[in-house]
This record gives structure tokens, C-alpha cells and sequence, in this order.
């Protein structure tokens, strides 16, 4: 048995407030009172009320940091409101918003302290990475980032989302202006760019920055997802090269990346043509591939409807890959312009939704609040 107890906790403001059920007997303390924190970089503590005995135990714990800018990424120190004994927590694994935090009495130079440690760092079943999320109930909210612009990126992993969609099929973006911008957002949430095609050249480069993925565009065929796959795998279950880049910590982090590499570098195919969802069932069975992202725009050209995204003929072909994904398990995500159409598809089943661009959020808040002044 388990030495601790493993919580999920959600950071949801600058000065957060910590929602958190036990895993197991979920909502259990959804709604306690008074649990709040603040971080070790920012000046504080963390503090737990009803108070947490820590007494010769271990608690580790998932927090989701949406809030903080640079918090949580190495230790921190944690204070009991009723008790004087101070504990040290340790992050013993991060990837994108989640950080796996280890808490533990503060007695550094004990033995079982560092075997505790260790053994929380190995446990497999406690690491939460992108695919496993993307198996879950819970949408993954995100939004497309098209500017070269490290602010903007920063800005809007600050604000909260889920995941960026960095693209570079489209607009102006290098490689280089993606790894900027990955390096900008950091922990703070995913990130999946979308390569201009599936060449061998732009995979390899594009997995090199770091990024949590990718989403390969105008995937039509099973045996272009296969190779879709083996390009961003490594031997022996792929072919992808090796290089030295960011993602591998300029070689610094090379075993460590080699090793987990390939179980979390997340894999997404487009489904975007008459022919991808013609062939979906066949596309949905390959091997490798975490989910598929349906493109309604190209989607709506492929059957002669160009931008006409409601129409019942294209509505009806993403109901088709809906369903598909459904049949497969495999989780699916889309592109909506608006809320409203992300909320629909949220409620039909997207574990992946992406609202509007950097551009058009700045231009819709710009226009509000000029109407606003202006008394339109």
C-alpha cells in the first residue's frame, strides 16, 4: 500500500483558492473551507485548513497552477495553522500546468525522507501528463497563437488556458518564433503547434523545441497517419532522428527526454477533408495517435460549402468523425469562432476545443470596450 495520500488541487486565481478531492472518494472535500496557498517564490507559505496532520506521512499532490507566474517549480516550505512544525514539499515531476509535489515532515537528513522521495518520484501511476488528460472527462480548453510575439504568448498562458495551438500552417511563424514562444509560456499550459505538413524535416524540428505535441494538418489516409507516427517516434517504435535541441536540454536532459519521449510526446492528425472522414475508422486505428482534431473550414471546402462551417452537409460529416471517435475512444478536438460553438461541442464530446486566435480575442475585447466608451 501507498505510504500517502494523493489529491488533486486546482489553482484558480492570482491568490488561489485550493479545490481538491481525494482520488478514490472524489467531491469528498470539493468544498472545504479555507484552504488556500501561496508559494515560496511569492513570499509564502502554504496553508491548510481543517488542519493536516503530517506527522510521519508523505502527502503528494497534482496542482494545476493557472494563476502564478513563476510558481512551484522547485521547493517550497508548508506550515500547519495549529501546529509549529514547518515541512518541505518538493516537485518531483512537472508537465505544463501540473506539478506533482511531494510533502513531507521536514527532517532532510533522515533516510526515509530521501527514500520517500524517491519513491514518489518513481511512481508511475502519479505522473499526469497531456495524453493522460486528454483521456479524461475534462475539456482542454486552449486557443490559437498565430503572432511572433513571446508577450502574447506569456499573456495568454498567464490568463489561464488549458493548452496554446501554435500555428505554423498558416501565417507568418517560424520554428523559431514557436520555440520563443514555448520558452515565454512555460509550465503555465500546453503546448501543441501545428506543423505546415508532415515531412520528416518538420516534425523532428518542430519536437525539438520542446513543445507538449503536435497536430500534423490534412491527414487523409491510415497509412499517412502511420507515418505520421513513426516520424515522431523513436526506435524502436518509430524513426524519429535524435538531435540536441531544446527539448533534450541542448543534450544536458538527453537520457531523461529519450527515455519518456515517446510514451508523452502527444500525437494529433487533422481530419479536415471529405477523404480523412470517408477513411476515419481505418485513421482512428492506428497506433500511436492521442486524438484527431477536426478542421471545419477546410473541412467545409472539401465538400463545396467554402466557410458555410453550420451547414447540415458539414455538420454532418464532423458528426460522422464525432461518432467515430466515440466508437474508438480516442479523443477528438475542433476549432470553434465563438463560445457558443464551443460550448456545444464541449457538451457533444471534444475533450480538445480551441477558441478563436490571439488576434481576434484582442480585436473583440478592443471593439467592446470602444463601443462601450462610445455609447453604442
Amino acid at each position: 500500500m501507498s505510504p500517502w495520500t494523493v489529491w488533486t488541487v486546482t489553482v484558480e486565481s492570482n491568490i488561489p483558492t485550493l479545490k481538491f478531492s481525494k482520488i478514490g472518494e472524489f467531491a469528498l472535500l470539493s468544498n472545504a473551507p479555507g484552504l488556500s496557498g501561496h508559494h515560496e517564490r511569492t513570499g509564502g507559505y502554504v496553508f491548510f485548513y481543517p488542519p493536516v496532520d503530517l506527522t510521519g506521512q508523505m502527502q503528494s499532490f497534482l496542482i494545476k497552477n493557472t494563476g502564478a507566474t513563476e510558481a512551484m517549480l522547485h521547493y517550497f516550505d508548508l506550515l500547519c495553522p495549529d501546529s509549529p512544525q514547518i515541512c518541505k514539499g518538493k516537485v518531483a515531476s512537472k508537465e505544463g500546468l501540473l506539478f506533482l509535489i511531494t510533502i513531507v515532515p521536514a527532517i532532510s537528513n533522515n533516510r526515509d525522507y530521501q527514500s520517500l522521495l524517491k519513491a514518489a518520484e518513481l511512481e508511475d501511476s502519479m505522473k499526469t501528463v497531456f495524453n493522460d488528460l486528454l483521456k479524461g472527462s475534462q475539456p482542454l480548453i486552449g486557443t490559437l497563437l498565430t503572432v511572433a510575439c513571446p508577450e502574447v504568448a506569456e499573456a495568454i498562458s498567464l490568463i489561464g488556458f488549458d493548452w496554446v495551438f501554435i500555428d505554423l500552417e498558416h501565417g507568418s511563424l517560424s520554428i523559431q518564433d514557436a520555440q520563443r514562444a514555448i520558452q515565454a509560456i512555460g509550465n503555465r499550459s500546453f503546448t501543441l503547434v501545428r506543423v505546415p505538413d508532415g515531412t520528416p524535416e518538420n516534425i523532428k524540428r518542430v519536437l525539438d523545441t520542446g513543445c507538449t505535441g503536435i497536430i500534423v494538418p490534412l491527414v487523409n489516409t491510415e497509412a499517412y497517419a502511420q507515418r505520421v507516427v513513426a516520424l515522431s517516434k523513436y526506435p524502436p517504435l518509430g524513426e524519429r532522428s535524435i538531435g540536441l535541441g531544446r527539448a533534450q536540454g541542448y543534450g544536458l536532459n538527453f537520457a531523461e527526454y529519450i527515455k519518456s519521449a515517446n510514451e508523452q510526446t502527444t500525437i494529433i492528425v487533422q481530419i479536415e477533408h471529405r477523404d480523412a472522414v470517408s477513411n476515419i475508422d481505418t485513421i482512428l486505428g492506428v497506433t500511436g495517435l492521442d486524438a484527431v482534431f477536426i478542421g471545419p473550414y477546410d473541412l467545409s471546402g472539401s465538400l463545396g460549402l467554402l466557410g458555410q462551417v453550420t451547414h447540415e452537409e458539414v455538420s454532418g460529416a464532423i458528426s460522422v468523425a464525432r461518432s467515430a471517435c466515440a466508437r474508438s475512444n480516442l479523443a477528438y478536438g475542433i476549432y470553434c469562432s465563438t463560445t457558443e460553438l464551443a460550448k456545444k461541442e464541449i457538451e457533444a464530446g471534444a475533450r480538445l476545443v480551441a477558441v478563436g486566435t490571439d488576434i481576434l480575442h484582442l480585436a473583440s475585447a478592443s471593439r467592446s470596450a470602444l463601443e462601450n466608451l462610445r455609447g453604442k
